[in-house]
């Protein structure tokens, strides 16, 4: 799936929920790619990687949950395609269906966590040893 079918399904599809469903099967299938310039970016595979580090399924990750643990896992998603990968505020908001200041805020909210929270720094840093080691592969 690339960007622009990605926005056809978001326009045409105004229930949330079905439009999660949506996406989930794209996830399972393993298509939903990006470009960051020349660098291919897999959300699928980048999601299941957070996701089985932070023990939170992937269809929470995307959902819209405020418990601190799903929370955190997504913020940690937004924080991986801004910093790791060089996605767009805009672009990461349009896939997981927030604004581009959410992931701003998530952002921010990761790197004040990485500075002050020694657990959540070795939980991000076991993820990121984990997709740098995939990147190479």
């Amino acid at each position: 799936m690339n960007l622009k079918e990605f926005h056809t399904i978001a326009k045409h599809t105004p229930d949330y929920h079905k439009f999660v469903e949506i996406i989930q099967d794209e996830l399972q299938s393993g298509d939903v790619r990006i470009y960051a310039g020349k660098e291919k970016v897999n959300y699928s595979d980048i999601i299941g990687i957070v996701s089985r580090q932070t023990d939170v399924s992937e269809k929470d990750i995307l959902g819209r949950s405020r418990i601190m643990h799903i929370k955190e896992s997504r913020f940690i998603l937004c924080y991986i395609l801004r910093i790791g990968y060089g996605q767009g505020f805009k672009q990461i908001a349009d896939y997981l269906g927030k604004d581009h200041a959410s992931v701003m805020h998530a952002c921010r909210s990761v790197d004040n966590w990485l500075q002050t929270d020694r657990s959540f720094r070795m939980k991000y840093e076991n993820i990121k040893t984990i997709l740098n080691t995939f990147k190479q592969s």
